[in-house]
């Protein structure tokens, strides 16, 4: 099958909140069988092995949903010039097409994990970490407009539950409402965020620094009374080696005061130190670091993870597409990466 006959094929499962995954995943074996690999489920995901690798790829299956502002069939592939359109072609549909293209090319080991639920709570990565033992590298295969990721920023996102008195506000003081202790806390979060900010900045990244958002705020019921209860969830997206001290002052903020943390997720950063000649001929190109979240970040820090896929980067848009051409290029990535790892 030609790359962009695989790709139409897996656009066509629907695998919006991973409905048709089992579908896809049927199609998946199917094809590689012919190949000489063997699978397993990991939880729910499914593992393809060919001999015993150094080197694995990995692709989210489930999609985000289609909007109502798509001219095409989401679900049917639809190419104009270089530009093939489909729900899922860019993430990470696409990705997947390549590790499985590449696989017709070579005979060599390699292993392909194939994951779900991405796209909101990172469902499928975790089983994997939970039960697998992962090869030397791992190709994480979304899309990057063909740009090479070996590093990532860490994720450590709470709640933060105040208390107050609810009084008439004729009579409210200050320490009595539970919006101004939260708008308190957050000005101590920024203030730590701004000498964070003064840290040797990490060029690899397009934002250097170690950044924070306030995204959510919820208090009062009533404009005439002080607020009795108010939270907020924040998170501090960090770069390597300021991980730990993010998380020890969030921890020590919240015991200097009557308030209740949560820590939703309290995930590390990562930056591979790549090898001269390990990949870099390969590639040949600068390495940088994702700013973003991506499956990378929950494997183990003894893997060598890189973030690699073809491009434009249009993911979660209407019409979502990528290009031909540059699906192409990067299958060959692909195909040279398990040769090599190989040798």
């Amino acid at each position: 099958m030609k790359i962009e006959e695989i790709l139409g094929k897996l656009v066509s499962f629907n695998t919006v909140n991973d409905s048709e995954k089992e579908k896809m995943f049927d199609f998946i074996r199917n094809f590689l069988t012919d190949y000489h690999f063997k699978f397993k489920n990991v939880g729910a995901c499914l593992v393809a092995e060919r001999g015993k690798s150094k080197i694995g790829f990995l692709g989210h299956t489930d999609t985000v949903p289609a909007s109502e502002k798509w001219m095409t069939n989401p679900w049917e592939l639809v190419q104009k010039g270089d530009k093939l359109y489909g729900l899922g072609v860019c993430d990470m549909k696409s990705g997947i097409a390549a590790m499985l293209f590449a696989a017709t090319q070579t005979e060599k080991a390699v292993t392909f994990y194939f994951t779900y639920d991405e796209e909101i709570g990172f469902a499928g990565v975790r089983d994997l970490i939970a039960e697998e033992e992962f090869p030397e590298t791992v190709i994480i295969c979304e899309p990057t407009d063909e740009r090479v990721l070996n590093a990532g920023k860490g994720l450590f996102e709470f709640r933060i539950d105040f208390s107050g008195v609810r009084v008439h506000s004729s009579v409210a003081t200050d320490d009595k409402n539970a919006i101004f202790r939260a708008t308190d806390f957050i000005n101590e979060l920024r203030y730590f965020s701004a000498e964070l900010r003064k840290s040797q900045p990490n060029n690899n990244f397009s934002i250097p620094f170690t950044s924070m958002n306030v995204g959510q705020i919820s208090g009062g019921d009533s404009v005439n009374s002080t607020a009795e209860k108010c939270w907020i969830v924040a998170d501090f997206r960090t770069n390597p080696n300021e991980h730990q001290k993010v998380r020890e002052k969030i921890k020590r903020l919240s015991n200097e005061q009557p308030i209740k943390l949560t820590i939703l997720n309290d995930i590390e950063p990562f930056e591979n130190k790549i090898l001269e000649g390990q990949m870099d001929r390969i590639f040949d190109k600068n390495f940088e670091g994702d700013d973003g979240m991506t499956e990378a970040s929950f494997l183990p820090q003894t893997t060598t993870r890189i973030i690699y896929g073809a491009g434009p980067d249009t993911s979660h848009q209407a019409d979502e597409y990528v290009s031909l051409e540059s699906l192409k290029r990067v299958a060959t990535i692909y195909e040279k990466l398990i040769e090599q790892s190989s040798q």
